[in-house]
């Protein structure tokens, strides 16, 4: 196990979704980023409704989209990682698309979202990496960088049972591509080895929401278990001097599915005057995929979330209000690695500016984190991140009066 203990050190842009080095694990680093309304509660929101802004982080929400409204979400994401230990540090940033959504209703019971975003992010850099030769004292050195990441097409369906329950379903595909290339350096001589991993895979889930009172509402989402199809291109070059030989080269060559946990979330919502609480409760089991990594074990991961929306005083000119938001969450971890769980803690501020007198928000949202400990090979992370969404609401067939 030699990665994190050296690595790229000083200032860098990246180009790719994250620039952080835990997204080495798995498929990378989840992406967190949602449409304007739930990026700045800590990751909470599931009893949320959709009746102003998109909330697709429960599919049921979606019965309370009025009738003749149209919803439509756009957003970004800038990202700026340190990390490194006691003796290295490094620093990059990232600035990347984060979400694409749109939901109307199907009639007064029931409503429909699409949306396009990033599921995982991968980007990160090892450089100076010793290692023996097996068998003998020499030493070679390596670079191994590795980018890209999945997406996901999410179509989500809520339709109203009664009058306090709504009931909803979600579909996602999820595609990508993962690359990592690493190069040997040893006597002169360089190989160059270069993975093109390629996913494809749906999941299905389900949500519900239950007005237990006025002020009060209950929410769950359940994500089924399923695999990620998964092939490999490879390419193994040598270079010596300045002739170039290709070692190996395969196409389309069938590995080990991916196996995505099932994962079960409570939540609440509850009101009180200008002031709205959300918590939000996730466990991914984790154990059940029966995934194995070579650098860690998985397990069962925790998820807690906690976020205060307050509503400001209507304008008198706009009729609209402005809407404060802080959050909190802590997920202790899907990966253990000598014993220790790569745990997550953040701090999520943001803002919603309506847009004149249209129903349209401007939404910042502002995340600080600490990912992971400095222990033997372990590096920590420490993430800031920004994100600005603009989610637009207009009326559909709205007849027009003729004077």
């Amino acid at each position: 196990m030699f990665f994190f203990v050296l690595f790229t050190k000083g200032y860098a842009q990246s180009n790719n979704l994250t620039s952080s080095p835990y997204s080495l694990f798995g498929l990378g680093n989840n992406n967190d980023a949602n449409t304007g309304v739930t990026n700045s509660l800590g990751r909470a929101g599931i009893a949320l409704s959709s009746d102003k802004e998109i909330n697709n982080l429960n599919p049921a929400s979606l019965a309370s989209i009025h009738l003749n409204t149209f919803f439509l979400d756009v957003g970004g994401k800038g990202e700026w990682n340190n990390y490194g230990d006691k003796t290295n540090q490094g620093k990059a940033y990232s600035l990347v698309f984060s979400n694409l959504s749109m939901a109307f209703p199907l009639n007064s019971k029931s409503g429909l979202s699409v949306s396009l975003q990033p599921f995982t992010e991968v980007g990160y850099t090892f450089n100076g990496l010793v290692e023996n030769i097996n068998g003998t004292q020499e030493q070679y050195y390596s670079l191994i960088t590795g980018s890209g990441g999945l997406n996901k097409f999410t179509i989500n369906y809520g339709r109203k049972i009664t009058s306090k329950l709504n009931m909803g379903l979600t579909f996602k595909y999820l595609f990508g591509t993962i690359k990592q290339s690493e190069t040997v350096f040893l006597d002169g001589d360089y190989l160059l080895f270069e993975d093109t991993n390629f996913y494809k895979g749906a999941q299905l889930g389900a949500g519900l929401q239950y007005q237990v009172t006025p002020s009060l509402r209950l929410a769950s989402v359940v994500n089924i278990s399923n695999n990620l199809k998964a092939t490999r291109d490879r390419e193994v070059n040598r270079i010596v001097g300045e002739a170039y030989y290709n070692i190996e080269s395969t196409e389309d060559v069938r590995i080990d599915n991916y196996t995505l946990p099932t994962d079960l979330t409570l939540g609440l919502q509850y009101t009180f005057k200008n002031y709205s609480f959300i918590a939000d409760y996730k466990r991914s089991f984790w154990n059940a995929t029966n995934l194995k990594d070579n650098t860690g074990s998985y397990t069962d991961a925790n998820l807690f979330s906690l976020g205060l929306e307050y509503t400001g005083k209507e304008s008198l000119i706009t009729r609209n209000s402005k809407r404060y938001r802080i959050g909190y969450y802590y997920d202790d971890g899907s990966i253990k690695i000598n014993n220790n769980k790569i745990a997550t803690t953040g701090l999520t501020l943001g803002l919603g500016l309506p847009l004149g007198s249209s129903k349209n928000v401007l939404n910042f949202a502002y995340s600080y984190g600490i990912k992971g400990i400095v222990s033997n090979i372990l590096v920590q992370e420490q993430f800031h991140s920004l994100t600005v969404n603009l989610s637009f609401a207009d009326n559909w067939f709205r007849k027009r009066k003729i004077d």
